[in-house]
């Protein structure tokens, strides 16, 4: 008390300042609360553009690997009712034309869309998957071009 009848100012100042924020105080409250939604929304934002990251790096490896399957020489599928391209379906299992019976597990496949998978052993027999997709129909029409100048070009595997 000894100190706020030396000094009154102090004293008027600090009620000064009590009524000042009694009267805000719906103003910073509104503010609080605005800038927790806006700090959420950064969070969320920022974990959508993690996610995204993450997602785009992993079609990048997927892409590589397609592509790389197309330089090393894949299967190429046809339908089993003509010889017509289809793509490949990932759980089912690709036919040799020649003898009627699926490929053999570890055999790469692919089609003219830009999938490739591998065969591989399950309940059923073996069966495409470890689908991977590439973008670039450069590499599968190189791919694809080499393919019709190879012997086995008559008797592409069915699925």
């Amino acid at each position: 008390m000894k100190f706020l009848r030396r000094r009154p100012v102090y004293a008027w100042g600090f009620a000064g300042l009590c009524v000042c924020l009694a009267f805000s105080y719906p103003n910073l409250k509104a503010n609080w609360e605005g800038m927790s939604k806006l700090q959420t929304q950064t969070r969320i934002n920022t974990q959508q553009a993690w996610e995204l990251k993450a997602s785009q790096q992993a079609t990048d490896k997927q892409a590589a690997i397609a592509e790389d399957r197309y330089n090393k020489g894949c299967l190429f599928v046809v339908t089993s009712r003509s010889n017509q391209q289809t793509a490949l379906t990932a759980g089912e299992p690709v036919m040799d034309k020649a003898r009627n019976t699926p490929l053999q597990p570890g055999a790469i496949v692919c089609d003219v869309f830009g999938t490739t998978g591998k065969i591989v052993p399950s309940e059923n027999g073996p069966v495409v998957s470890e689908i991977a997709f590439t973008g670039d129909s450069s590499v599968v029409d190189a791919a694809y071009a080499k393919r019709n100048r190879s012997k086995s070009a008559n008797l592409p595997p069915r699925q």
